[in-house]
């Protein structure tokens, strides 16, 4: 998070690029990333950029969403077609290395797990999640929450899809469709 904030700093501050010129984004962890830096821009009462995209945000470090367990057979990025997501793969997920970074701190916080945060003030966003993954939760949570927020905020979900299915635009029509609809809200966003 400081190193993010170091960029924005050098961007805003000594190469004196306006924030209503730069959109932020991210992609599963690279989208906590992105809210995190949001919050912390939010807090400090820094200026925030003009909008933000979020591709299948990992946004719980309690994995407590229901989709970590209805869709973990049919995750194929993320999930186990042969597993099961129960208390101990839960259990042997949190304890994974995936998680190190958090050390002692607490998993609730919002600048850790973004969906316990409070997003009042936010520029637009938009987020895009497969209804298959693991993480849908995760997205809707965000979601549901900016909206009640005040926040214009959109959302793009595409049935059968898996964690991160907008990065495939090579071989899924659903990740053509939802990658023009990135960028037709990019182009929208800098006129």
């Amino acid at each position: 998070l400081n190193e993010a904030l170091d960029l924005w700093s050098e961007l805003t501050l000594k190469q004196n690029i306006n924030p209503e010129h730069i959109i932020i984004g991210g992609d599963s962890s690279g989208g906590n990333l992105a809210l995190a830096l949001m919050l912390k821009l939010k807090d400090t009462g820094s200026a925030l950029p003009n909008s933000i995209f979020l591709l299948s945000p990992w946004t719980d470090m309690t994995a407590s969403g229901e989709s970590y367990v209805k869709n973990y057979k049919r995750d194929v990025e993320i999930g186990d077609k042969n597993g099961m997501f129960d208390g101990q793969t839960k259990q042997k997920l949190l304890s994974s290395y995936l998680y190190d970074y958090i050390g002692d701190n607490n998993r609730t916080d919002p600048y850790i797990s973004p969906a316990f945060a409070d997003y009042s003030d936010f520029p637009p966003m938009l987020l895009f999640a497969g209804e298959d993954e693991m993480l849908l939760d995760d997205t809707l949570t965000v979601y549901e929450k900016a909206k009640k927020s005040g926040v214009d905020v959109k959302l793009e979900t595409q049935p059968k899809m898996f964690h991160s299915y907008v990065l495939y635009t090579n071989y899924m029509p659903e990740s053509q469709h939802s990658y023009q609809t990135l960028k037709e809200f990019i182009a929208d966003r800098l006129k």
